[in-house]
């Protein structure tokens, strides 16, 4: 029972000359017993460590430990307060909470009772505890405190949810009812089974349950140490059948309390079978809720589901269905579904600024809203070249100065238009696993090699860092300015090219080409090969001197560039075929390579 729903007894907020005299109504004078009461109720919870308040007070009070035992058994003698015990290292009962409540209250006897049946439990020779048991001890419970409880209804769940209570129950075992708190059910069932074991050690009682059993004596003896359900539920049902055939042989000496043992322990093992199928049933059913869930987000017509509907639909199908269990469902979907543990895994369901998103869905619509945004682009971005090259002095746009600024301008543009879009590029690594998803997934891509083309749309090749946003939407500025240089007048024209102002402004646009992609390396060029006829003045430094180094391996090798046939057969490439393992290896091992682009 929770701390903070057990009220204090009237005695702990009595002044001190209060207690002095409650205390003296029970005999009690020794000045140190009074003095631990003092602080006992200065310091009172629900359970009071003893271990922790005797130590606090050593060196105030001589002998805590002692005093605190004699004070506490004055009380148990008032029913107004008892310890509960822990077993030592020894072995040996020793207090370990200290426990102060109203006379006769149904706290003090459930505490009682309780340590009653503890002690009990200890030895499996112990009969159960019942009233008639206690009544010959001259102890009376109170009436009406005692609730019984349903052998059907006891299962590990329901045992769990008792304990954390505080209630006396009657549990009827062989028409007699036998007495337990609601969190010693668990310690019952272990004491049933040594009762058990500890009386089928009887060999003349091991040899009648083989028999009933139908099975070795050596295999039952050998059962008998292990804790196989079934095996145990199959010998206490015969046990239970057969119970007055049992009783009636003179020869095992069995008691009611053997068979009281094996009803608690069939009635628990059975309802423990029942409440296993019934939870898959449920688990199942639980699981294809949740896919339902799933699927609405994956089959929605928008792809994008904003998650006010989510939550809508969430209540709608689920709320009355699983009532108190509802807000548990929904922490499990979203756990379940928008979430992952591991590093390179997309969750079933994406969670983005736009709303949510399936990952069977994310990439190809990625790609059909970048797509629908390049006409879009190329319009926005020839407007302001028109406007640039109209009035190219005192221009206050800014976005062609340069590749940083154009980078800029180009991803403010996206981010506006189409704000998904824009999220996802600056999500490489959440864009390359929706991509990787998407081959593996939607294309049945088995290998690395088979995704490098389709990755290398969006990431530089070899390096898997992002491209500029130049890059993707395929941005060629100085063919931007030459398209709209033609839009100008005739006469314009001209004069921009007599004037020169035409090549100045072209150059200035020029350091905004596009990056030149690289060639793979041809060993020897043929004869007839076409190379490169770009001018020299437009290209960069590095393309320079590989114009030059080509230049003069040709003039090295002839002029002719003559290819040397190779006379030998090159021989057929061996394909190699991967396991499951050595693929999902080498997906990993690619996954890992994305690295977020600065």
């Amino acid at each position: 029972m929770p701390d903070d729903v057990i009220s204090p007894p009237a005695y702990i907020r009595f002044d001190k000359k209060q207690r002095e005299e409650f205390l003296s109504q029970f005999g009690i004078t020794a000045p140190a017993q009074r003095e631990m009461f003092h602080q006992l109720c200065n310091s009172w919870r629900p359970l009071i460590d003893f271990q922790s308040f005797t130590a606090a007070r050593t060196g105030v009070v001589t002998h805590p430990v002692h005093e605190t035992e004699n004070l506490i058994a004055r009380f148990k003698a008032a029913k107004m307060g008892l310890f509960t015990y822990r077993k030592n290292e020894k072995g040996e009962r020793v207090p370990k909470d200290i426990i102060l409540c109203e006379e006769e209250s149904p706290r003090y006897w459930f505490h009682f009772v309780q340590d009653l049946i503890q002690q009990a439990c200890d030895n499996p020779r112990n009969p159960y505890l019942t009233v008639g048991l206690l009544r010959t001890r001259e102890i009376l419970l109170p009436a009406g405190g005692i609730e019984d409880y349903p052998l059907e209804k006891l299962s590990k769940s329901t045992i769990d949810a008792l304990a954390k209570t505080e209630k006396m129950v009657f549990l009827t075992l062989q028409e007699d009812r036998i007495l337990a708190t609601s969190q010693t059910l668990s310690l019952l069932l272990t004491f049933s089974s040594a009762k058990l074991r500890f009386t089928l050690k009887n060999p003349e009682i091991t040899a009648a349950a083989s028999r009933l059993l139908n099975l070795g004596l050596s295999d039952v003896t050998k059962r008998l140490e292990d804790k196989e359900s079934g095996f145990w539920r199959g010998l206490t049902e015969v046990l239970l059948e057969h119970r007055d055939d049992l009783l009636a042989d003179r020869r095992l000496h069995l008691d009611p309390g053997f068979f009281q043992a094996a009803q608690l322990f069939y009635t628990y093992l059975t309802n423990q079978l029942e409440e296993g199928k019934r939870l898959k049933e449920q688990a199942l059913e639980r699981e294809t809720d949740l896919r339902q869930l799933e699927q609405l987000v994956l089959q929605d017509k928008d792809v994008v589901m904003a998650p006010e509907e989510l939550e809508s639909n969430l209540k709608l199908m689920f709320k009355d269905k699983y009532r108190e269990n509802f807000e548990g469902l929904r922490e499990e979907f979203f756990t379940t579904y928008t979430q992952t543990t591991q590093k390179t895994a997309l969750p079933a369901i994406l969670t983005l600024k736009s709303g949510l998103v399936h990952r069977n869905n994310l990439y190809r619509y990625f790609v059909k809203r970048f797509e629908g945004l390049i006409p879009l682009l190329f319009q926005e971005y020839r407007i302001k070249m028109d406007k640039r090259v109209r009035k190219p002095h005192g221009n206050s746009d800014l976005d062609f100065l340069n590749k940083e600024n154009l980078e800029r301008s180009l991803a403010e543009w996206t981010a506006k238009t189409d704000p998904l879009v824009g999220e996802l590029f600056e999500k490489p690594k959440l864009l390359a696993e929706a991509l990787i998803h998407h081959g593996r997934t939607n294309l049945n891509l088995i290998s690395v090699e088979e995704m490098k083309p389709i990755l290398e749309r969006f990431f530089k090749s070899g390096v898997m860092t992002f491209k500029s946003y130049q890059e993707v939407y395929s941005l060629d500025v100085p063919k931007l300015y030459d398209e709209s240089f033609k839009r100008l007048s005739v006469f314009t024209q001209f004069w921009r090219r007599v004037t020169g102002s035409y090549r100045l402004q072209g150059q200035d646009f020029r350091v905004l080409s596009l990056p030149r992609e690289k060639r793979p390396e041809v060993s020897r060029p043929s004869q007839n090969a076409v190379f490169d006829d770009t001018p020299l003045e437009n290209l960069s430094p590095e393309e320079r001197k590989a114009r030059k180094d080509e230049w003069k391996r040709r003039k090295h090798e002839g002029g002719g560039g003559g290819v040397k046939k190779n006379t030998e057969e090159t021989p057929a490439p061996v394909v190699r075929s991967y396991s499951e393992g050595e693929r999902n290896k080498a997906w990993t091992s690619f996954k890992d390579t994305i690295v977020k682009k600065d």
